[in-house]
């Protein structure tokens, strides 16, 4: 399975990432769904990706854990002292169980989240 990233479009991947947040700001399931989600920074353009088999529950688990200012990423925690208003998390896109380590792992790279975001390091080396 290849994951497409918004389209075939050739645009800059800081103003593509923009425009991903843009488009999926307010793609929050309302229901259990496996997938891929993000957490963007509006304000710098960071991005983290994730996975779960239940992305709402996992999106608020970030949430909650922000809020409490006892996440474990030091960077988006961070973020979110600085700014809170500037974070908003979406679900990416939905991606069968099996495949979610090859999903996440294909964002990370294309974003190069690990480098330039919020991602500690890419999951499949």
């Amino acid at each position: 399975m290849k994951f497409q990233i918004l389209s075939e479009r050739k645009i800059q991947k800081e103003d593509e990432l923009a425009q991903l947040a843009k488009d999926l700001q307010y793609n929050v399931p309302k229901n259990v769904i496996t997938g891929i989600y993000a957490i963007y920074d509006v304000s710098s353009n960071k991005v983290y990706f994730g996975q779960s088999i239940n992305v709402l529950s996992r999106l608020n688990k970030h949430k909650s854990d922000l809020a409490n200012k006892s996440h474990k990423n030091k960077k988006l925690q961070r973020a979110y002292n600085k700014s809170p208003e500037t974070l908003i998390g979406f679900l990416v896109q939905e991606v069968p169980k099996e495949l979610l380590d090859q999903a996440e792992s294909h964002y990370i790279n294309y974003f190069k989240s690990h480098k330039y975001g919020f991602n500690k390091r890419n999951k499949l080396r």
